[in-house]
């Protein structure tokens, strides 16, 4: 989907080089998710039950769009 590679290749951009390892390790499990799930979640329709991954999702909603 491109959408969300646009998305997630921006907050690459702005901020792997800012974020700890485990919110690193986050964002890499975070691409072994199916689309339709990781669209929801960035949309905020529904949230990661897992921690780690409801972090980075928050820090990709606060860092990628627009700027």
């Amino acid at each position: 989907m491109r959408e969300l590679d646009a998305l997630l290749g921006a907050w690459l951009d702005r901020r792997w080089a800012q974020v700890d390892e485990l919110l690193q390790q986050a964002f890499e499990r975070l691409l072994e998710q199916e689309d339709d799930q990781l669209w929801d979640w960035l949309l905020g329709r529904t949230r990661p039950a897992d921690l780690n991954l409801a972090r980075i999702v928050d820090d990709i909603r606060e860092h990628a769009g627009p700027g």
